[in-house]
């Protein structure tokens, strides 16, 4: 395995665990909104100052977990848009809905990502000419197992399996292409409030 895709490994797993104490720490009400945009906002003045600046622990963190074309252009991006994603979740959806989702975006995203690396795809995605159909379809059924904790079993595979393939498609805002880890969480906890609405 070459430096590039043992970064992007050690970025999944990392991805992952910090999902799972979010979670752990907004179940526990130790996180709250506030909480959370007071994060955003601090992680945004770092990324700022980090991009002319060496900072203490966040420079390594940046060398250990970021990607090389967004230490230049937007250092700490993953970390922003995921607190951002789970932000908005909160906002938008109910507790037990929003943590499903954000359980979605911490398994199924990084799981998705590490069976990229490790094996090779076939199966290209037909909504993508970079992303291929079964990464997606095992990033959505990991997503489930962490999405069933709290939410119906059946909400939690059609929302995580929908969530990741979409997931796949290149959403773009203007001339910025939406991050995942905004785009997952929001369609995940769509999908389980339109089956909660429709199905009770």
């Amino acid at each position: 395995m070459d430096n590039k895709h043992f970064t992007e490994v050690k970025r999944q797993l990392f991805h992952m665990l910090s999902g799972v104490v979010l979670i752990i720490l907004i179940a526990f009400e130790i996180l709250d909104l506030r909480k959370i945009a007071v994060l955003i906002f601090i992680g945004f003045i770092l990324s700022i100052i980090s991009r002319k600046y060496k900072v203490w622990g966040i420079s390594w963190l940046l060398k250990h977990f970021e990607r090389e074309k967004d230490i230049k252009a937007f250092p700490g991006r993953g970390a922003f848009f995921y607190l951002l994603g789970v932000f908005f979740s909160l906002l938008l959806f109910s507790k037990d809905t929003a943590l499903a989702a954000i359980m979605i975006m911490a398994l199924g995203d990084s799981v998705a990502t590490l069976f990229r690396i490790q094996h090779k795809r076939k199966l290209k995605h037909p909504f993508s000419s970079r992303k291929y159909l079964e990464t997606a379809l095992i990033g959505g059924l990991a997503g489930f197992f962490g999405a069933m904790l709290f939410v119906n079993p059946i909400y939690a595979f059609i929302s995580s399996i929908i969530a990741m393939l979409v997931e796949g498609i290149d959403i773009k805002f203007g001339f910025t292409e939406v991050d995942d880890n905004l785009a997952i969480p929001i369609v995940a906890g769509l999908v389980i409030t339109l089956l909660k609405l429709i199905f009770g």
